[in-house]
């Protein structure tokens, strides 16, 4: 079928054509997309469905292993990560790693930027994204906010396109916190302190501070402000009193331009350096303010950005910015402002010289957008004074679950080495420092159930971890399978992705791949209820050695068997039954085990 051509329209022509998606899908693709047939929308449909076929085609794609993913309240390396961390997923929840994935990869790698930051994926990795079309006007946000957000192959992502960013949900309502004192024997000096602390508006604010500006050496506990901070000065020295019944020593540096304040106490010493870090480069949020809400959570932004960040909105470019030598920190304040609808940037800044005085290298969060340093003003209940503008251009936008915000570079390059994914439980995605990730490339899982009698597959059941095209294309598959009662095994065998695409009314050229996955899933589906059924003699090689002559199990069985989690042969011949009728093919089988679980796992 002939692509239809866009034409030059007017605004209202144009949002005619986002509300029909017709700028890119037919209007059925659009339809089994948006409302997909016989899928599996949960585990339980799933763990409660007795199928006489299960087949599952597609290989995991990857990214680099320093990848930075949101884990827990922290942020790691992925390379360092292990099972049972919990990550953040597409839809703001967190979730379990279940499995890692570590393969040898020749070839090309896409490396894609924006102003969270940028990530290295292979071309077929899925990235949670809304495609601008090239044609038509979209230059206005009012119409790509219509467009549908789908999980994208990274090697079809360009600059402008749009990447939501999930604001994570989860809430943990904490009323106190605990301060462990354990004193030592003939210990006279450590002051007590109370060891349940409220937690309020008064105490993250103080926790800002430190955060921001505090330091510990033993039992001494002390805050460093600018000389003409006085007004902090005096609210920690307020602050460290009613909570903590603590008196302040406070000295003022004129010849360093600073006001140190300290008090004492080895108690909330220990616990300040345990929750917040020791060092400027591993400065932390304490875990219970990360998941407070976020209205009690502007009190920690409020110590901790008058502290160490600044707003300005005299300069000839209004700005808020914050700088930190600590990564994580820069993260975790990136979740907060997040959870505040406040739109900003994350950069690094190298090491420099500026006027005579040398600059440590750091992190720095930039707000500039109009509306973002309204409510950051109104949060450092600082005056706004940014000048009324009639019309601003709106690149980045939030709702209720996402920031969406465009991909600024895209480059593609070679590598040759190993690469790391992981499995993410209910999910299958995770969040890296700048996008939402899925974990593997195009898969896909089919369920059949088979009438033995007349030979004809009655129901076709699926799940696919694929973009808008893949799941479209296997709707249609499983309505065909199924309808008027249900098809012949043989003629299912016989059935092309060029039939599904008839049916569609057409995919675009960079999509039919995918129109495939469905086919082949349907394949190794029925081939396992050959092979359960015992019809061995109707199993369907193709481009595949065959391993084991009797059960005709092939190579490819083998690595998708260990793809699935079979790493020993006891679980392969559970699984596949390979080499019970035939023991002389057990060693090819245990080097093929081995092969496979080296390329995906290491």
């Amino acid at each position: 079928m002939e692509k239809p051509k866009i034409q030059p329209v007017t605004h209202e022509d144009v949002k005619s054509m986002v509300d029909a998606r017709k700028w890119f899908y037919t209007p059925t693709v659009r339809e089994h997309f948006f409302n997909p047939k016989n899928i599996f929308k949960t585990e339980e449909e799933v763990a409660t469905y007795k199928a006489d076929g299960i087949g599952m085609v597609g290989s995991p794609a990857c990214t680099e292993g320093k990848t930075l993913i949101h884990v827990n309240f922290d942020v790691q390396q992925m390379d360092n990560l292990t099972k049972g961390h919990k990550v953040l997923s597409h839809d703001g929840s967190y979730n379990k790693i279940t499995k890692f994935y570590h393969p040898k990869y020749d070839g090309k790698i896409v490396k894609v930027k924006n102003q969270f930051g940028d990530v290295v994926l292979t071309p077929d990795h899925l990235v949670y994204a809304m495609q601008i079309p090239e044609k038509g006007s979209w230059a206005h946000n009012k119409y790509k906010r219509k467009l549908p957000v789908s999980w994208v192959h990274a090697g079809n992502l360009q600059k402008g396109d749009i990447c939501p960013y999930p604001i994570p949900k989860e809430v943990k309502e904490v009323e106190y916190i605990e301060i462990p004192v354990t004193k030592k024997n003939f210990d006279y000096k450590s002051k007590t302190i109370p060891t349940k602390i409220k937690v309020t508006k008064d105490l993250l604010r103080l926790f800002g501070y430190f955060v921001a500006e505090g330091h510990t050496r033993k039992g001494e506990i002390g805050f460093t402000f600018g000389i003409t901070e006085e007004k902090f000065v005096e609210d920690v020295i307020k602050l460290l009193k009613k909570i903590f019944k603590l008196d302040t020593y406070v000295k003022k540096r004129e010849d360093r331009n600073r006001i140190d304040v300290t008090t004492n106490s080895i108690h909330l010493a220990r616990y300040l350096r345990k929750n917040c870090g020791t060092l400027s480069y591993n400065k932390k949020i304490p875990e219970f303010i990360i998941f407070l809400e976020p209205e009690l959570q502007k009190s920690f932004l409020y110590g901790v950005w008058h502290s160490d960040g600044y707003i300005d909105l005299e300069k000839k470019k209004p700005r808020a910015e914050y700088a930190t030598a600590s990564w994580i920190l820069a993260q975790e304040l990136k979740v907060l402002l997040l959870r505040q609808k406040i739109e900003h940037s994350i950069y690094f800044e190298e090491a420099k010289v500026v006027k005579g005085v040398n600059h440590a290298e750091c992190y720095r969060i930039h707000v500039g957008d109009y509306e973002a340093l309204k409510k950051m003003s109104k949060l450092l209940k600082v005056k706004f004074s940014y000048p009324k503008v009639s019309r601003i251009a709106k690149h980045s936008w939030f709702d209720k679950n996402y920031f969406y915000m465009p991909i600024r570079k895209v480059e593609k390059s070679q590598f040759s080495g190993r690469l790391h994914n992981l499995e993410v439980a209910k999910t299958h995605s995770y969040v890296s420092d700048a996008f939402t990730l899925h974990n593997c490339g195009d898969a896909m899982k089919m369920w059949i159930k088979v009438d033995k009698e007349q030979d004809r597959i009655t129901e076709c059941k699926w799940q696919t971890f694929g973009c808008a095209s893949a799941i479209g294309s296997t709707s249609m598959l499983s309505v065909m399978i199924s309808e008027n009662g249900g098809m012949k095994i043989n003629d299912a065998l016989v059935l092309k992705p060029q039939d599904i695409m008839e049916r569609l009314g057409g995919l675009p050229a960079k999509k039919f791949h995918c129109s495939v996955l469905g086919d082949k899933a349907l394949r190794s589906a029925i081939n396992d209820f050959f092979r359960k059924s015992e019809q061995t003699d109707r199993i369907i090689v193709e481009s595949a050695r065959i391993v084991d002559p009797t059960t005709k199990v092939t190579d490819k069985d083998i690595e998708e068997a260990v793809l699935e989690g079979a790493d020993t042969l006891e679980k392969v011949q559970k699984k596949l039954k390979v080499g019970i009728g035939s023991p002389e093919v057990i060693p090819a089988v245990e080097e093929l085990i081995r092969f496979y679980r080296e390329k995906y796992f290491g």
